[in-house]
């Protein structure tokens, strides 16, 4: 507005500089010509003030801020200043990408399976996403945004995070929460500078229950396999010792001896080979070859070296095998599976007992059910019979010339075929074991 007033004065100057005699009133028409062209640009001017106003600019800032798209065709209908919408299209662009980034990342913390916990400065929970919820069964602590040491945690979690803080170090630690089974969580706290109230840690929450739960068993693994390895050897000891002191001499214990020595062979190179069937199963050297098998046939295949044992203790077996049922299985594993299942039911049945195989088609599945009328599986072992050498009486177990690893390998053929197996009991009544095989072959 400066240039049409100057260019008023510095007419009315040229006019007088030049000596030109001008009229009053021509001298007045260049002053109102000036002060015309400065009252339309003010006019103008304040126009444009008025239809965007800072009242209105901030509505239009909130507006973004809030989430609603921002109308920018209305906008520039309006009068708004081209350098003003290209800012504000950019800051809506730039708004709408950090929503989605933030979006997505809501998503990784809430869909991760690790547990995750912020703890700041002054020691207070700023997140905490499901799965540390879950592992710490803290589900509300989010919400209430307790201070790390209010919260109903293992006061380890507490410690560690302030440890962090203070020391500005990466920590890690584990906590067993009590349970059943027990759970062990791994805990690794790392410090983060430069967030917007100070220091925080960053505490990483890891399941590590089952490494743990496996490492156990290999401990427990490898001690029951000295133990085991130890019996038989050391009565074949004892007995070649008594022979050597004179036992020998007598014909009676001679016999006795002698079939001690072999029956604690035969238990001993039994337990090799399940340790070897095992082992080559854990290392993936034994693959499962599906083919189609006849399952009667199967059976028949897989009771032959138990029905010595099932003549002396005078146990009737008894056979419902359709000839017609066909699986597609693995026909050497599946021969082994029953031959342990019917081997178990054997031993465990007295004398005289009973035992039963059957086969049936259940939707899609071959069902193979060994039942026996035997001592049964007490409450609360029935989930622990497929663990490794775990015997419900192992004093019977071992008089009876079991490994302890029957049941194990008969689970791992079942899984290896996808299958699954069911157990029906009662103490002093008998036991039904049930293999579900899928893979059922219609025929023709």
């Amino acid at each position: 507005w400066i240039l049409p007033a100057l260019a008023g004065a510095a007419a009315l100057a040229i006019v007088g500089i030049a000596g030109l005699k001008l009229s009053p009133l021509l001298k007045w028409l260049l002053v109102f010509a000036a002060l015309g062209a400065l009252a339309g640009v003010l006019y103008v001017r304040m126009r444009t003030d008025r239809a965007f106003p800072p009242e209105s600019i901030l509505a239009t800032v909130r507006a973004l801020a809030d989430g609603p798209k921002v109308d920018v065709a209305r906008l520039a209908d309006e009068g708004m200043d081209g350098d003003l919408l290209a800012a504000f299209s950019g800051l809506e662009d730039t708004i709408r990408s950090l929503r989605q980034e933030k979006s997505r990342a809501e998503k990784v913390l809430s869909e991760i399976g690790d547990g995750i916990i912020t703890v700041d400065a002054d020691g207070r929970v700023a997140l905490v996403n499901r799965a540390a919820e879950a592992m710490l069964g803290a589900e509300s602590l989010r919400e209430r945004g307790d201070r790390i040491d209010a919260a109903e945690l293992h006061p380890e979690i507490a410690r560690i995070a302030h440890a962090c803080i203070a020391g500005g170090n990466v920590l890690s630690s584990e906590i067993r929460l009590s349970g059943v089974p027990e759970k062990v969580i791994g805990v690794r706290a790392a410090p983060f500078s430069g967030a917007p109230r100070g220091d925080i840690a960053l505490l990483l929450l890891h399941d590590i229950s089952e490494i743990r739960r496996h490492e156990k068993m290999q401990k427990e693994f490898v001690s029951n396999v000295s133990h085991e390895l130890r019996t038989p050897i050391t009565a074949v000891r004892a007995t070649a010792e008594a022979l050597i002191a004179g036992a020998k001499n007598d014909e009676e214990l001679v016999d006795r001896f002698l079939n001690t020595i072999v029956a604690e062979s035969d238990r001993l190179s039994a337990l090799i080979d399940d340790l070897m069937d095992i082992a080559k199963r854990e290392s993936g050297v034994t693959p499962t070859r599906a083919t189609e098998m006849n399952v009667a046939e199967v059976v028949r295949r897989a009771y032959a070296p138990v029905r010595p044992l099932a003549e002396r203790k005078r146990i009737e077996v008894g056979f419902d095998l359709p000839d017609d049922i066909v699986v597609k299985a693995d026909e050497i594993q599946i021969v082994q599976l029953v031959r342990n299942l019917l081997d178990n039911a054997v031993k465990y049945t007295p004398a005289e007992g009973r035992v039963d195989v059957s086969a049936v088609r259940e939707k899609g599945e071959v069902a193979i059910s060994v039942r026996d009328n035997g001592i049964g599986i007490p409450d609360g072992e029935v989930d622990r019979i497929f663990e490794r050498f775990y015997r419900v009486d192992k004093a019977r177990s071992r008089s009876l010339g079991g490994t302890g690893l029957g049941l194990a390998i008969v689970k791992d053929i079942v899984d290896g075929h996808g299958g699954r197996i069911e157990i029906e009991t009662e103490l002093g009544v008998g036991s039904t074991f049930t293999v579900r095989l899928p893979g059922e072959v219609e025929q023709p």
